[in-house]
């Protein structure tokens, strides 16, 4: 996981810079998942856990990415289901929609 998190330090300023190209007006929240901590033994480690709720301040997002860190557990297996079922309703977000590309590079949502 450690070559995944610098990847997504080395490029988030890229990312966010085609979020807001694309929905100048787009918040945007940062998850972190790691492992259970009854499997790795280590209290340290969770599931899931918000790090940046939803915002506009793209300056408070980059700095929630750079703060990431690998986990404790030192297994292969990690809880990144358990992350994107927590992610994907979006609830609590009104009007809140997401972001995609058409294959011609089109907006739609």
């Amino acid at each position: 996981m450690g070559d995944d998190i610098e990847a997504v330090k080395s490029h988030a300023s890229t990312i966010i810079a085609r979020v807001k190209a694309i929905a100048p007006d787009s918040r945007i929240g940062l998850m972190d998942y790691r492992d259970f901590p009854s499997r790795t033994k280590d209290e340290r480690d969770f599931p899931y856990r918000d790090v940046q709720p939803f915002t506009a301040d793209v300056d408070a997002v980059k700095v929630a990415i750079n703060g990431l860190s690998l986990g404790h557990g030192g297994d292969g297996p990690e809880t990144r289901n358990c992350a994107l079922m927590h992610a994907s309703p979006l609830t609590g977000v009104p009007g809140s929609g997401r972001i995609q590309r058409s294959a011609r590079g089109g907006r739609s949502s």
